[in-house]
């Protein structure tokens, strides 16, 4: 338990929702795709954020998420073209919903499992990123911008840390939570025979970190948007 925070596990659930839309289309027409927004909103007073995470496969999920959001947050994964190139998907899912709801917006695109690689000028010690993720950063913001979009790729990347996502959900534990674990053991106890098991305690905390920077930059960004939306009212 953790306070100011409730979960809904979807569970073996979600695989029943083709079977379920179906029905509730035959009788409400559209409207069912309505069905999560209406839900929603009698909860939404007693929560300062609700926060969907959304399969990319089932496209009835999809859509209840759409029409009940009022931002999204399009995470690439990798560097290859089908990741980025699912974003006009994405796209597609926009215009199926926007007549059920028009103040949908993207808010922004996040780099998801990229690995944290920088140069350092041996003169200067300046650091700057390179490799896959700054060129699968031009590629997205080129794509936003050529479809008319001022929505941002987030500068926060969420490295690639198998490791510390593996032991997050065996124990069911945020990445600071395995960072700050007391029942592990180091890899060196490990190698001289010692029983327990080894925490990636530094990169979970690393990984906090861009989970944390990530945050930040969400709630700016939705601050800044509000604004500008009040004061053009």
């Amino acid at each position: 338990m953790r306070p100011h925070l409730d979960v809904v596990p979807s569970g073996r659930q979600l695989e029943q929702i083709l079977f379920q839309m179906v029905t509730m289309q035959s009788r409400h027409g559209q409207a069912a795709n309505l069905s999560l927004a209406v839900m929603l909103a009698k909860l939404s007073r007693e929560y300062s954020w609700i926060v969907i995470d959304c399969p990319p496969v089932t496209k009835e999920a999809q859509l209840l998420a759409l029409c009940a959001a009022r931002w999204v947050l399009a995470p690439v994964s990798t560097g290859d073209s089908s990741s980025i190139d699912g974003l006009g998907g994405v796209s597609h899912r926009f215009e199926e919903t926007a007549h059920l709801n028009p103040d949908l917006e993207l808010l922004g695109a996040v780099l998801f499992g990229f690995v944290h690689r920088y140069y350092t000028d041996r003169k200067t010690k300046e650091k700057r990123p390179v490799g896959m993720w700054v060129q699968a950063r031009e590629r997205i913001q080129a794509l936003l911008t050529e479809a008319g979009s001022d929505a941002p790729v987030f500068q926060a990347v969420i490295r690639d840390a198998e490791g510390v996502a593996v032991n997050c959900k065996d124990r069911g534990q945020l990445s600071y939570e395995i960072a700050e674990a007391s029942d592990g053991i180091k890899w060196w106890q490990k190698k001289r025979g010692e029983t327990g098991t080894v925490l990636p305690t530094e990169r979970a905390e690393e990984v906090g970190r861009d989970y944390e920077d990530l945050v930040v930059e969400i709630v700016e960004r939705v601050t800044q948007v509000e604004r500008e939306e009040a004061l053009a009212a």
